[in-house]
């Protein structure tokens, strides 16, 4: 079961459904399709929590160029790079505002290249969620929350 953490700004948009995928590096022990996926949020502290979980329903692995603004995708039974065509529907999809601000993530890890990198994606609607969305307040995620945890796994 691999677990992959977020930023509290993922959490609402992954939550409502907005959120599909995660884009990550390659892991060693590399996640599978049909692997169920563990959604953290604050993982290796004390405040760490499970906010959902999901069954991965497929990877496709892609080359990002931060400064460039350029991502591509990864076919490699013809071992070719294809351009994503609607650059701006993916970066909204992954939780972003804009392109701009998707390529200024990625632009933390200081490369030209990010060559080693995969799409993960989920089916929203079979989403686990272990917090809910309805209740405001001080919390889990800081001066601004947008969710509560409950004690069960909500539908």
């Amino acid at each position: 079961m691999p677990a992959y953490n977020f930023q509290r700004q993922f959490v609402k948009p992954i939550l409502k459904g907005n959120k599909p995928h995660t884009i990550r590096r390659r892991r060693k022990h590399p996640t599978k399709v049909g692997d169920e996926l563990k959604l953290y949020i604050g993982m290796r502290t004390k405040a760490c929590k499970l906010f959902a979980k999901a069954r991965c329903t497929s990877i496709q692995p892609v080359v990002i160029h931060p400064w460039k603004g350029e991502l591509w995708m990864v076919h490699p039974e013809h071992d070719v790079l294809c351009p994503v065509e609607d650059l701006g529907a993916l970066a909204r999809a992954d939780g972003f505002e804009d392109v701009g601000a998707f390529f200024d993530f990625f632009k933390r890890y200081k490369r030209e290249c990010l060559d080693d990198f995969e799409i993960i994606y989920w089916d929203p609607k079979e989403l686990k969620a272990y917090l809910s969305l309805e209740v405001l307040g001080e919390g889990l995620l800081g001066a601004h929350p947008e969710v509560v945890i409950v004690d069960e796994v909500l539908g």
